[in-house]
């Protein structure tokens, strides 16, 4: 009995502190690596969010995607598929790529856009309708319905 009266307890102060309650954003992206180049190029992020990064190998050996700063490193081998999440806290530019591919993945981590508190107003114009329901252009207001 004591055991269940604490988890009640236990779950109530959770769910009333908000403790993991914060949004946490995922962008689920896929980079194709053919030919020594990476598709697409460039990713963009908002500060905060994480990235579900799904890599494909379509070369005929085994190659890799590497960025030092965030410590991420992945092989991937030919006709695979690997996936592996990160998360972006600080605004910046990243370049992920590998010894012997030609191209770069560059990630641009933006500051997240500031949104309007309240709702925007309502428009002053009032729908282009007539009051029985039938719908007419503006233009056609003072017209006939034909």
């Amino acid at each position: 009995m004591f055991k269940t009266v604490s988890l009640v307890t236990f779950f109530l102060l959770f769910s009333l502190l908000g403790v993991g309650n914060e949004v946490s954003y995922v962008q689920k992206r896929s980079v194709i690596i053919k030919d020594g180049l990476l598709y697409p190029e460039r990713l963009q992020m908002f500060e905060g969010e994480s990235l579900h990064l799904m890599i494909g190998n379509f070369m005929g050996h085994s190659t890799c995607l590497a960025n030092e700063n965030k410590k991420f490193f992945v092989n991937v081998s030919p006709g695979n598929i690997v996936e592996q999440q990160l998360a972006f806290n600080e605004i910046g530019q990243l370049n992920f790529t590998c010894p012997g591919l030609k191209g770069e993945l560059v990630i641009d981590v933006r500051k997240k856009p500031l949104l309007m508190e309240g709702a925007p107003s309502r428009a002053s114009r009032n729908p282009a309708s007539i009051p029985d329901g039938v719908w007419v252009p503006r233009d056609a207001e003072n017209q006939e319905i034909w």
